[in-house]
């Protein structure tokens, strides 16, 4: 079911299933900024990243020496969420865990997810609530794809990443089924700004463990569109397109993909490094 919010500046809607933002229209520039899902690239908007970021070796995690099977990304972005709340500006979502879940998953838990509207600026939160008596350990992130070029007629290669301050940061290499591969290319963001080509993902994700800035945009050399995007309390970010893609998908993550053959524990920190 599709849920919407709405104000002067913007309309925004949701998705029950995944609690996936599916719209960002500027009522102000009659601009959509969020990639309207065409399954000739992509089929998804802004799929929700839950209880794992990428892959997990051979499918699957290991909590207390049991192995439970766990989809890539995890589960949260194909289930149905529960509607909470609406207001005039906010939207509230909650997946909360089950017999179903725990198939996957081990732990009870509660995912609440809210949109709010304030002027033109909207804001995700994601909130989770452990309700073991032990420590829960998760991986969760965002996977938004926005419209780029965001003006119709403009090209890519006129499209750039603009970072809130200067950067300087290893791109993390992962192989070709998805795994960290434990190389790097040194110095790979050295700058305030990412250049687009039509084949700058041709090795899938640009992968960075350690930005600094809070803040980045989508800009063109063509006309002064943009988007600005925050992403607050995530300490990695992946940048992600299918090739020849009209879209972007800027990722701020709370863990990362497994490295090549692991196979401990969920908790073990190790795995959350080169």
């Amino acid at each position: 079911m599709n849920y919407s919010i709405e104000n002067n500046w913007v309309k925004v809607s949701v998705k029950s299933k995944g609690a996936e933002l599916s719209s960002y229209f500027n009522k102000q520039n009659q601009t959509e900024y969020i990639w309207q899902a065409d399954p000739k690239f992509w089929g998804k908007h802004t799929p929700m990243l839950f209880p794992v970021i990428g892959m997990v070796f051979n499918n699957t995690i290991t909590v207390e020496g049991k192995k439970y099977p766990m989809v890539k990304h995890g589960f949260a972005r194909d289930m149905e969420f529960e509607f909470r709340n609406q207001s005039a500006d906010s939207l509230e979502f909650a997946l909360v865990s089950s017999a179903q879940t725990k198939l996957s998953f081990p732990f009870e838990f509660e995912l609440l997810v809210k949109y709010e509207l304030n002027g033109a600026v909207l804001s995700t939160n994601f909130i989770v609530k452990n309700k073991n008596k032990s420590t829960m350990f998760f991986s969760i992130g965002g996977h938004p794809a926005f419209n780029c070029p965001i003006e119709k007629g403009d090209v890519l290669e006129n499209c750039f990443i603009e970072f809130a301050s200067e950067e300087r940061d290893d791109k993390v290499l992962i192989n070709s089924d998805g795994f960290r591969n434990g190389k790097v290319v040194k110095d790979y963001l050295n700058g305030k700004t990412i250049q687009l080509t039509n084949d700058i993902f041709k090795d899938d994700a640009l992968i960075f463990l350690n930005v600094k800035s809070q803040e980045l945009a989508i800009k063109s050399k063509s006309n002064k569109k943009s988007l600005k995007f925050s992403h607050r309390g995530f300490p990695h970010l992946g940048i992600w397109a299918p090739v020849g893609a009209p879209f972007v998908c800027l990722e701020p993550w709370h863990g990362v993909c497994d490295s090549v053959g692991y196979t401990g524990e969920l908790n073990d920190p190790s795995n959350s490094y080169i």
